[in-house]
C-alpha cells in the first residue's frame, strides 16, 4: 500500500490542478510538522503546544539581496538564535512542570509568541501574515518558483524526515 501511494505522490502532481497541487504541497510540509511533534512527544512524553516559532521573520526584517546564500547566511543564524532565547526565557519557566501542567505553560507561551506576532504589525503584519518571502534559487536546474519542482522538493523533506522518524 506504500509503495502504491508513494507512486501516487510521483506521478500525479503533473496532472492535478494548481490548486490541488498546493493543497498537496502543503500537506507534506504539515506532514513534517506533524513528524516533529511526534519526535517531541514520542521521545520526551511532552505535549509541547508553543514549538512553532520560525525564522519568517527574520527573512522579512532582514533581507540582504536576491541571492539565497547571502540570506542564508543572516537569518539563519538570527532564526537559530531568536529560536534559542526564546527556548531559553520559555524554558525556565516549563522547566520543573509535567503532564497536564507542561501542556497548559507550552499553550501559554505559544500564545504569547502569537500575540506578539498578531500585533507586532512592522514585524509580521499582524493579521496578514507574513508575505513576500520568495522562495530560493538553489542554484539547480530547475526553479522553485515554480509549483511542481518546489512541490518535489517539499516531498525529498517530507520523505528525508520521515527517515529520520523510522
Amino acid at each position: 500500500m506504500a509503495a502504491v501511494i508513494f507512486f501516487l505522490l510521483l506521478v500525479s502532481p503533473p496532472l492535478l490542478s494548481s490548486f490541488l497541487l498546493t493543497l498537496l504541497t502543503q500537506a507534506l510540509i504539515y506532514g513534517i510538522l506533524a513528524m516533529s511533534l511526534d519526535i517531541i512527544l514520542g521521545y520526551t512524553g511532552l505535549a509541547s503546544l508553543g514549538h512553532a516559532l520560525t525564522s519568517a521573520s527574520a527573512r522579512t526584517a532582514w533581507d540582504s539581496g536576491d541571492e539565497v546564500w547571502s540570506r542564508i547566511r543572516i537569518t539563519l543564524p538570527a532564526g537559530v538564535l531568536l529560536a534559542v532565547l526564546v527556548a531559553a526565557i520559555f524554558g525556565t519557566v516549563a522547566l520543573r512542570a509535567t503532564g497536564v501542567y507542561f501542556l497548559m505553560i507550552t499553550l501559554a507561551l505559544g500564545m504569547i509568541v502569537w500575540g506578539l506576532a498578531h500585533r507586532w504589525v512592522t514585524m509580521t503584519q499582524g493579521d496578514n501574515g507574513i508575505s513576500a518571502i520568495s522562495r530560493p534559487d538553489l542554484g539547480l536546474p530547475w526553479s522553485l518558483s515554480l509549483s511542481i519542482p518546489f512541490y518535489y522538493f517539499a516531498l525529498a523533506g517530507f520523505l528525508i524526515a520521515s527517515g529520520f522518524c523510522a
